[in-house]
């Protein structure tokens, strides 16, 4: 059967429940399992993933398989040390503390590291033992290092990941001891999707900290010469499963227990997982102070905490789970009273139809997630509450909370606040909770499972009509390539060398003004102009004052700001054209406003630059971003245009480029020969204008319109001296 999909995720949406030579097949419930069930409807997609127990047996894994297939379903069978090491060791000790903010709890064991790229393995070697899918889409965090794997072997790969926890700052997520290998990883997917714009964000600037990306255009970003689309978007819920679950007559019959159970009393509900993420601490703290602080409430509100098991043989669950339960019965004992108990719990979990009447039931519902992907609870809440009077209130840390801005947001560790909004939620007047509930409605309504789905899937396909019409990736300038180049060089009569500065013929700096030619760059180009068949133009954004200052008399022509003025053809220094920036003071004084420890404004003849190199700002990407959004706007009704080049944005007039003077030059000279080298996409306007026969040649191996590419600066010089030696 053909695959068109392929999801791929740590866990299949079934359980396997082994007795003794058979087997029992069932369904999981969940927020990934609603969020997907609509593309695992369509004939063409399949679901792989492990199977949550250990089959030894050859034979019941092949029974498994077959009956899985026919379910749409792709088994991974794992054998129980090597899944425990990988699940418990790596993904929830290492992996699931750093990106919820725990560092503390971090357990670094190379045996988890060694597992985890084990099992990351056995599950590339699966999905390349079938027949390919035309694309792939991998499910969190526990499969960070497959998209990379499964590209080493198959470089057309179509690839999507997403991640569904939150991804956090730089400066937690590099102490995990193997951050670089997990970024490589991830960034071996075509595209790759978060909860929010902050987990975007912060995985940016990781990235970005780290110089695996380059900044593109519209939300794409070039890593190895390939564009990948990285964006986000809030996971919803199923609304149509809620709606019917509240017809249902499970739902019903508990419903009606509940009221018997909690006659004359408001109830507060929490749902979670046993998690230290969750905020369950701070919330038993905030629920005595509430008990404490607001007497009025004793007997007449009971607090409902649902917290179902989870990794307990992990030792920070296991910690978790004993002081709970230790400070429940403390809060009970204290406040309670033979006909009233302050807080229900269970450890249990419950099905969807009981799970509904609990929510349609609760007049409050507290969310106190010290830090959370996005929390479904609060969502699946507020699904059945369209004609309650519910109150959510919701942490801020939650990423939930960027989407329902009508909850009552609290910080959770403000543990005397929440208390204070569990009063305000409770004493809530009917008109204020309607219209509340009612926007919170809408939103979860409009951002639902088929809203997430489909923004993924029109995403995918607008990238993949786009990345077709990128250029193919270029050749390393090694080898034969560079003695056929070597052998043309030779031969022609006439020749001519087009040659950027900054990146190209000397190192980058952290300050533009330290980055002067070195004695052996000068000894090259001298060299290289002697020969009286060769012409040698530095093409450079730099003023004319700089380049005279240390490239004159060195028989090269010079053109400084991009193309603006020169000293091409008679060594006398030019204007190429009269378009005069009259925009450059406004330009300056946002640049001005824009400015962070470490900026340095450039301002030239008829442009004006931005460096932002020895920025070390961690939000410096949205920073730039948010600049740039404001040069658009500022400078919309003038003819100039932005250039993005290496952690430096110039605005200069539109009439002008490095293309133009360079086609002037060629048109004019006839050359037999040209060589063009250059590093950012400002030289890209001249690659543009070279056809296959001549030789251009990008510094990096980067998304380019250039035939060559070499690997780093440093080796340039050596380059032009082995073509120009050649005999």
């Amino acid at each position: 059967m053909k695959i068109d999909t392929l999801i791929v995720s740590n866990r299949l949406p079934i359980t396997i429940v082994l007795k003794n030579n058979t087997f029992e097949i069932i369904p999981s419930t969940g927020g990934l399992v609603s969020g997907l069930a609509n593309l695992l409807s369509r004939p063409d997609t399949f679901w792989m993933g492990w199977v949550g127990c250990e089959v030894a047996d050859p034979a019941l894994q092949a029974l498994i398989t077959d009956e899985l297939w026919k379910k749409k379903l792709i088994p991974v069978f794992l054998d129980k040390d090597l899944a425990v090491t990988y699940y418990n060791n790596f993904c929830n000790e290492i992996i699931w503390p750093l990106c919820h903010y725990e560092p503390t709890l971090a357990n670094y064991q190379e045996k988890g590291w060694l597992a985890y790229k084990e099992v990351n393995n056995i599950f590339c070697n699966h999905i390349n033992s079938l027949a390919s899918a035309a694309h792939i889409w991998i499910q969190d965090y526990h499969l960070l290092l497959l998209p990379e794997l499964l590209r080493i072997k198959n470089e057309q790969v179509n690839s999507s990941f997403f991640l569904h926890i939150p991804f956090p700052i730089k400066e937690i997520f590099m102490q995990n001891p193997w951050y670089l290998e997990l970024l490589n990883g991830l960034l071996g997917a075509n595209s790759i999707g978060f909860h929010t714009h902050k987990d975007r964000e912060n995985f940016l600037n990781t990235a970005y900290f780290n110089g695996l990306l380059q900044a593109d255009k519209n939300d794409t970003f070039i890593y190895n010469s390939r564009v990948i689309d990285i964006s986000y978007c809030p996971l919803g819920i199923d609304m149509l499963s809620f709606k019917k679950a509240l017809d249902s007559d499970p739902y019903k019959f508990k419903f009606l227990h509940l009221k018997e159970v909690f006659k004359n009393l408001k109830v507060v509900l929490s749902v979670d997982r046993m998690d230290y993420s969750k905020g369950i601490t701070e919330r038993l703290e905030a629920v005595g102070l509430f008990l404490k602080h607001y007497p009025e409430h004793l007997t007449r509100v009971s607090f409902v905490m649902i917290l179902v098991p989870s990794r307990e043989d992990i030792p920070a669950y296991g910690n978790l789970r004993e002081t709970v339960n230790a400070t429940v019965a403390r809060i009970n004992s204290k406040y309670g009273s033979p006909s009233w108990k302050p807080i229900h719990f269970f450890s249990t979990s419950f099905c969807q139809e009981e799970l509904v009447a609990f929510y349609r039931f609760a007049q409050v519902c507290l969310v106190t997630s010290l830090r959370d992907g996005m929390n479904l609870v609060a969502k699946e809440y507020i699904a059945c509450q369209q004609q309650g009077d519910g109150v959510l209130i919701l942490s801020k840390h939650a990423g939930a909370a960027v989407q329902l801005q009508d909850a009552i947001l609290i910080n959770p560790y403000n543990t005397t606040a929440t208390a204070a909004a569990i009063n305000t939620a409770l004493g809530m007047v009917g008109i204020e909770k309607l219209a509340r509930m009612k926007s919170l409605f809408q939103s979860i309504e409009q951002f639902d499972h088929h809203r997430w789905n489909s923004h993924f899937e029109e995403r995918r396909r607008r990238f993949d009509i786009e990345e077709k019409k990128i250029s193919k990736k270029p050749l390393e300038l090694v080898g034969n390539r560079l003695q056929t180049i070597k052998l043309k060089y030779f031969r022609a009569a006439k020749r001519l060398f087009l040659l950027d500065y900054d990146g190209t013929l000397v190192p980058f700096k952290p300050h533009p003004k330290n980055s002067v030619p070195s004695q052996c760059l000068l000894d090259c180009l001298t060299k290289l102009a002697q020969n009286p068949a060769n012409i040698v133009v530095i093409i450079s954004g730099r003023n004319k004052e700089f380049l005279e200052k240390y490239l004159s008399n060195k028989n090269v022509f010079l053109v400084s700001n991009h193309g603006l003025s020169g000293t091409y053809p008679d060594a006398q220094w030019k204007k190429y054209t009269h378009a005069v920036a009259h925009w450059k003071s406004e330009v300056v004084k946002l640049f001005h406003l824009f400015s962070l420890p470490g900026t340095i404004i450039e301002d030239k003849d008829n442009s004006v630059a931005w460096h932002y190199r020895k920025v070390s700002f961690a939000g410096i990407i949205e920073w730039k971003n948010n600049l740039i959004k404001a040069l658009e706007y500022m400078t919309k009704n003038y003819n100039c245009e932005i250039l993005q080049g290496d952690c430096v944005l110039e605005i200069k007039p539109l009439h002008y480029s490095k293309g133009s003077i360079s086609q002037r030059i060629i048109s004019e000279i006839q050359p037999d020969f040209i060589m063009a080298v250059g590093d950012d996409v400002t030289d890209e306007t001249i690659f543009n204008i070279l056809d296959q026969e001549q030789v251009s040649v990008k510094i990096g191996d980067k998304q380019t319109k250039a035939k060559y590419f070499i690997k780093c600066q440093t080796q340039v010089i050596p380059l032009i001296d082995s073509i120009s030696n050649y005999r």
